[in-house]
């Protein structure tokens, strides 16, 4: 039998009479090894353009492999503003953006516990988009720390976005309809991940 006492283990048996007697054990982690956190992240965001803005909705799945954490790094792009982050799988108590670095603006999500698993979050941004007619990238938020990370980006309603870039008014609705064609998959893409 054993048990831990007191930060050891302590190990109780009968050995059997004889001479010569062997123990063997494996060595223990390091106490650091065990707070390591191994996560990856994929990051799907859906966006929209209303008249001069642009709203993304972007849904982050965490999963962490091992340990546990009590907050997620992000980066969002300088211009994008975090409105609303939510969880069914842990409480968020807070979130916090940090000042502009190399174009992106660090934030830390906070979690109500430490959480381990798979946890799923729903973020709510959104950029001006100005009064006058530039080219700007779709900014996509990232997220910082992990071992891997993908995603994906849907245009849903796209039809001010196409008028906005200037696209041809005869390319609009087959660039209409092939973005709605791709907004219709990400549901069921989605609920075959989880």
């Amino acid at each position: 039998t054993h048990e831990y006492k007191a930060g050891t283990t302590l190990v109780s048996g009968h050995l059997p009479f004889r001479t010569d007697v062997t123990f063997r054990w494996t060595e223990a982690v390091p106490e650091e090894d065990n707070v390591q956190v191994r996560a990856s992240a994929e990051l799907y965001h859906r966006a929209h353009a209303e008249e001069g803005l642009l709203a993304i909705r972007t849904s982050v799945l965490l999963n962490i492999s091992r340990g546990e954490t009590e907050s997620l790094r992000l980066r969002l792009p300088a211009g994008l503003e975090l409105n609303r982050v939510e969880s069914t799988d842990v409480g968020i108590v807070d979130f916090r953006t940090e000042d502009a670095k190399d174009g992106f603006r660090p934030v830390t999500v906070y979690f109500d516990r430490k959480a381990k698993g798979d946890v799923k979050l729903e973020l709510t941004l959104e950029r001006s988009l100005g009064q006058k007619e530039e080219e700007f990238a779709i900014p996509l938020v990232q997220a910082e720390g992990l071992e891997r990370r993908k995603g994906m980006l849907i245009l849903l309603s796209p039809g001010p976005l196409l008028r906005w870039t200037e696209v041809p008014k005869a390319l609009r609705a087959e660039v209409g309809q092939y973005l709605a064609v791709l907004a219709l998959a990400l549901p069921p893409a989605l609920l075959f991940r989880l």
